[in-house]
């Protein structure tokens, strides 16, 4: 198996951005609640650690065939299964009280997993087809952002994943090309903090041979999984808008 990136859903993860962005500004009290970027513009949290000095870069092994996996290929359909170096991310525009300009706030998880599965005939099989993201695991570069987002706005003891039930892909070639680009949308049921509303995701992909990598990104307004918008007096606004990407790097099999 290859790998199979999906590099901007610039969300899904899906509902992540509104959660995470309650907790922008909040704290336990003064000015110095949230810890702003230094540049107008908060820098995307790094994706992998740096490799050792000297040590010998090991190669990623291939994730193992799921049962799902099995089964797609066993009945001539197709699994896009997600490996490591998948991440989700949420970016909230806000204006904090100590900036000038707006900034994003960006929280990012590498904590990743799911599949899609296609029949033989190309059609999702929405039973088996699920992205999970761990939304206790998102981070920012505020810690106690973080701290506010999973205590108060995510609720993570109670509802610790968000997950995309994936049920129908539109302008995605099939079979599936093994080379080249194609743009496509992802039509599924994204659950985020006990509520469930139908999301589409705007998708670019590029295909290789048994991989696939790519970028997908959605938004959504604050109520959309009935979020409040923080009103915090270090935050002077926040902007109506969630943005959630996706970056997916995937392995194929079957067919």
């Amino acid at each position: 198996m290859a790998k199979y990136r999906f590099s901007a859903m610039r969300f899904l993860v899906v509902g992540l951005a509104a959660l995470a962005v309650v907790g922008l500004g909040c704290g336990s009290g003064g000015t110095d609640d949230v810890s702003p970027t230094a540049e107008p513009t908060a820098s995307r949290p790094a994706a992998t650690a740096s490799p050792t000095p000297g040590a010998a870069a090991t190669p990623t092994a291939a994730p193992s065939p799921t049962p799902a996996e099995s089964q797609a290929a066993g009945d001539g359909g197709v699994s896009v299964a997600v490996g490591a170096g998948s991440m989700a991310r949420y970016l909230v525009n806000e204006q904090l009280a100590r900036l000038n300009s707006p900034i994003d706030a960006i929280g990012v998880t590498e904590k990743v997993e799911g599949a899609i599965v296609f029949g033989a005939d190309g059609a999702v099989d929405s039973a088996r087809s699920r992205i999970i993201v761990d939304m206790a695991s998102l981070r920012s570069d505020s810690d106690r952002r973080d701290g506010y987002v999973r205590n108060n706005t995510l609720e993570t003891g109670k509802y610790p994943t968000a997950e995309l039930v994936v049920k129908r892909l539109t302008g995605l070639p099939w079979p599936l090309p093994s080379s080249g680009e194609a743009s496509f949308d992802i039509i599924g049921d994204m659950t985020i903090h006990g509520v469930t509303k139908e999301l589409t995701w705007r998708a670019t992909a590029q295909f290789g041979e048994g991989s696939v990598s790519g970028q997908a990104e959605t938004n959504f307004t604050f109520d959309t999984f009935d979020m409040d918008i923080p009103r915090v007096f270090v935050v002077v606004s926040v902007e109506d808008n969630i943005r959630l990407e996706i970056d997916f790097e995937a392995a194929v099999s079957g067919g």
